[in-house]
């Protein structure tokens, strides 16, 4: 009973033991699936991410290759031009030898322009080119080692005479094929030429200097039409519009401002003469639109005068549009019913007639200087440079050779007479209501009368000095042209 008892038991343990080694396999193999079902989703996840990835990097290159399909075209055509042009046949830099382009002699073309011809071309006398070149030959000089190497020395003559021509008016295309130079070469000399002349014969009024002051004054007053009243004038001011070209944006901010009331653009030059016609100063600082008393007062000599810098009694004439500007005479307003008598006509008259000398000026000015007869085609800083040395050489003109007024060798010399001063008359003036023959027979007492004496010319000029404005000054002259023309004597100062 016992043994039979044991070995049931031992069954049941070794059943027991069978079914918890299934339970554990059967536990083991669901972790298993489990585990492989997680790597295929896993799996699945990621082959479909590579898909997309695929996809769009099938799109990408589906555009590279359109945009490549577009290019190929022009790739091709660059290719070519690339091939051609390494194909092209090279251009070789000539040398130029000096045997192949000789330099002009001066001696030939002096031989070739004789007299009135050479005035004509270069518009100054050959004793007044001499005289110009031996002043700046030292600007002019050049190393002859390093020139030979670019075809040969241009010589100080010929500079000169390449500007002279160029500012007489021609073109540069006829003076290189003249006087046998490159165009390079003839705008190097005219800047040489142009500074040189500037910085040889600087333009300076001498407002500080009084004994030249002086001269000019002496110059005004033995002027026969000025009928010796305006005894302290130092200079005669008057504005000109000289035209140039458009000026570009580089140049100036507003290139309106140079396009003036003459439907033209242009640059208002300011300028002073002497009795003799030569000009003193020049201003060339604001644009054509801008009004003559404006463009006087932003020069330096017009602030100098705006805080009285110029010593009393001396003053400068002008007309009427300068009547705002300091120690500037200015003539009678004969539409006021108070200055409209004949006596304001016939001092107007005389005021008019001694101002013409800066008229007659600019006119001798553009008359010799045929770059001023069109626009001048440079930047605004070189066309203020061109114009001084234009100015430079017009007084040279005056004091080397009297017969250089009339380029053409015919001029007799400065007006004299009251008869071609009337002709000149402003709008100031009524020349209707003038009695020329009054007006000449004041003349002629006039040039036949004794100069003041020293004691009265020094009690003249303590009265002007004692004048509060020019207006006054205006003034006491006039009352002193009626006082002498009414006692029969000479009008005086």
């Amino acid at each position: 009973m016992q043994s039979s008892c044991e070995g049931d038991g031992a069954c049941e343990a070794q059943h027991d033991s069978s079914i918890s080694h299934q339970s554990t396999a059967s536990v083991q193999h669901v972790a298993m699936n489990t585990s492989r079902q997680n790597l295929l989703r896993k799996y699945v996840a990621c082959m479909t991410d590579n898909l997309r990835t695929f996809e769009l990097l099938a799109k990408l290159l589906e555009k590279i290759v359109q945009i490549l399909r577009e290019l190929i075209p022009a790739l091709e055509a660059l290719q070519l031009y690339d091939v051609r042009m390494n194909n092209r046949p090279r251009k070789r830099r000539k040398t130029r030898l000096l045997q192949e382009n000789p330099r002009v002699e001066w001696v030939h073309l002096q031989t070739v322009l004789q007299g009135v011809t050479f005035k004509r071309y270069y518009r100054l006398s050959k004793n007044t080119f001499q005289i110009l070149l031996a002043r700046i030959r030292p600007y002019l000089v050049k190393n002859e080692a390093m020139a030979s190497l670019r075809g040969g020395v241009i010589t100080p003559e010929i500079m000169l005479a390449c500007t002279l021509r160029w500012l007489a008016g021609g073109s540069y295309l006829d003076i290189v094929l003249v006087h046998g130079i490159s165009v390079t070469g003839f705008r190097a000399c005219v800047k040489r030429v142009i500074v040189a002349i500037n910085s040889e014969f600087p333009l300076c009024f001498p407002i500080h200097d009084l004994n030249r002051l002086g001269e000019i004054a002496n110059g005004f007053r033995h002027l026969g039409h000025s009928g010796h009243v305006f005894h302290h004038c130092v200079g005669v001011l008057d504005g000109i519009l000289v035209s140039i070209q458009c000026p570009t944006l580089s140049e100036t901010a507003t290139p309106t401002r140079y396009y003036c009331r003459k439907e033209k653009f242009a640059i208002n030059m300011q300028g002073v003469c002497d009795s003799d016609m030569r000009i003193l100063y020049i201003s060339l600082r604001t644009p054509g639109s801008t009004h003559d008393s404006i463009a006087w007062k932003q020069s330096n000599v017009g602030k100098l005068l705006d805080n009285d810098r110029l010593q009393k009694p001396f003053y400068i004439m002008a007309d009427a549009a300068y009547k705002s500007c300091n120690r500037i005479l200015t003539p009678f307003d004969l539409k006021n019913p108070q200055t409209s008598s004949h006596a304001h006509e016939i001092f107007n008259l005389r005021f008019s007639a001694l101002r013409s000398k800066i008229e007659c000026s600019w006119g001798l000015l553009v008359n010799r200087f045929g770059i001023m007869w069109r626009p001048i085609r440079c930047r605004i800083v070189n066309t203020t440079k061109i114009l001084t040395a234009c100015a430079v050489l017009h007084n040279l003109c005056r004091e080397h050779n009297r017969k250089d007024n009339d380029v053409h060798g015919d001029d007799d010399g400065p007006e004299s007479s009251l008869d071609s001063a009337i002709g000149r008359i402003t709008n100031d003036m009524r020349p209707a209501c003038v009695d020329l023959q009054r007006l000449r027979e004041v003349e002629n007492r006039t040039s036949n009368h004794a100069p003041h004496s020293d004691q009265q010319s020094q009690e003249d000029d303590v009265e002007l000095e004692n004048c509060a404005s020019m207006k006054d000054v205006r003034t006491l002259l006039f009352h002193r042209m009626n006082h002498a023309e009414h006692d029969g004597n000479a009008i005086h100062d």
